[in-house]
């Protein structure tokens, strides 16, 4: 209540002074005088003081009571200390451009000390109603045509100066048009004391289109940021999924110890002594069933070799002529222990017993009668290495498997039973494909992806 009846009394006298022309000096000291009787007979802080006669400029400019500004700036200038922030340099400028009061105002920015005003005010803090320059621009914006007719009257500096305070203070920036406005006034007027004040407003726009620029920079630096983090928390996120399935393959669905697999394979072999002179093996391929317990496996398997003779062939009185085709069969029953159990290959060597026996297809016993007749072999021992290397990871509702690549190769001694001279070596080496799976003993839903 205190502040609305102190406005009041403000708007009274200053009302009646611009009826009664009262001198700015009188008036000023009514001011004083009768804000100091609402301080309880007190004398008013500079603050509070301010912010009445702001308050009080403000209205001036709604009400259209233009004439007052001049008068409330004069009174705060001679009131308050400088020390005091009471309207700032920009202010002022809008303030007494939207007064038409053209005189203080080029006092104002031809002072020797502007410079230092511009400066210093701009380093002040928030005063209230900030909004002082806005409410002055808007009324510069609605009366420029007025403003400017009132502006030629003015010498030709001074009103070419006006003019580019109507374009610049509104706008709140310099234009490309008045930019080159401006570089015309300063060289027209080079010794001009309004010189600084409009080199600012060049200042200011380079200024700002350096922080536009600055801020173009930051938001594509910003946006590569949120680029790369997104991408790297979606990494993380697929990281932390794949740990939390394996968890959950491992805990929740445990695989059995129990394991089973099939495969087919290819491959070549050679002979040694007797047996590579009697015959020359070409290639043999078959299939095989893998059994396992943990690291220990069961394997049988069943290869079936094509070989020729070399030159004519006797044996327990049957002749296979030169370049004869030969089948070999080796059926196999053996037993490993996984020495190396990696993620990505495992290695298993074994040993178990075989059945060694060459005869000739059936489609040529067929043929010829003569031909028919089986050569087995002694020393059913075998031994060899098996290599797994999975490739692709299944899985089928309660089943656990690999598609795997299997290399294997082995050994085995041969001699036959009729001429203990026929004797030899088998090495063969084989590649399959293959894969195996293990029973999961509990089921739980897998984590959500």
């Amino acid at each position: 209540m205190r502040k609305i009846y102190l406005l009041l009394v403000l708007k009274v006298l200053l009302s009646s002074s611009a009826r009664a022309q009262v001198p700015a000096s009188a008036l000023a000291d009514s001011i004083t005088q009768s804000l100091n009787r609402q301080f309880l007979g007190g004398q008013p802080s500079p603050q509070q003081r301010a912010q009445l006669v702001r308050q009080q400029l403000a209205e001036s400019v709604l009400d259209q009571q233009l004439h007052q500004i001049p008068l409330l700036l004069d009174y705060l200038a001679r009131t308050v200390p400088q020390s005091t922030l009471t309207v700032r340099l920009r202010e002022a400028m809008s303030l007494l451009l939207a007064a038409g009061a053209y005189g203080p105002l080029l006092q104002r920015l031809g002072a020797p000390t502007i410079e230092a005003d511009f400066y210093r005010y701009q380093e002040w803090p928030r005063l209230p109603n900030e909004d002082l320059a806005d409410v002055a621009d808007f009324y510069i914006a609605s009366h420029q045509e007025k403003l400017a007719e009132m502006a030629q009257r003015l010498p030709a500096a001074e009103a070419q100066l006006i003019q580019i305070l109507l374009d610049v203070l509104p706008r709140g920036g310099v234009s490309p048009d008045m930019d080159a406005e401006i570089q015309r006034f300063r060289q027209q007027y080079p010794d001009s004391p309004y010189s600084f004040i409009v080199k600012s407003f060049q200042k200011q726009e380079k200024v700002k289109a350096e922080l536009r620029k600055w801020h173009v920079r930051e938001r594509e630096e910003w946006t590569r940021e949120a680029e790369w983090a997104s991408k790297l928390a979606r990494r993380k996120s697929i990281r932390k999924w794949r740990v939390a399935y394996d968890t959950w393959e491992l805990k929740s669905g445990r695989p059995s110890r129990f394991r089973y697999g099939l495969d087919f394979h290819s491959g070549t072999g050679f002979f040694t002594s007797r047996l590579n002179t009697a015959f020359r093996p070409r290639y043999n391929m078959g299939h095989g069933l893998d059994f396992g317990w943990d690291r220990f496996a069961l394997y049988l398997r069943n290869y079936i070799g094509w070989a020729e003779a070399r030159t004519d062939f006797s044996y327990d009185g049957h002749v296979w002529p030169a370049s004869q085709t030969i089948n070999y069969y080796v059926p196999e029953v053996s037993v490993g222990f996984r020495l190396v159990n990696r993620q990505h290959f495992m290695l298993t060597p074994f040993a178990g017993l075989s059945w060694f026996i060459f005869t000739p297809p059936s489609s040529d016993s067929k043929a010829n009668p003569a031909l028919k007749m089986n050569v087995s072999m002694r020393h059913p021992f075998i031994a060899g290495i098996n290599l797994d290397v999975p490739v692709i990871k299944t899985r089928s509702g309660t089943e656990l498997g690999y598609w795997m690549l299997k290399v294997r190769s082995g050994v085995r001694v041969a001699e036959a039973p009729l001429q203990p001279a026929l004797q030899g070596t088998l090495f063969y080496l084989d590649i399959g494909v293959g894969g195996f799976g293990r029973m999961l003993r509990s089921i739980e839903a897998p984590p959500y992806r």
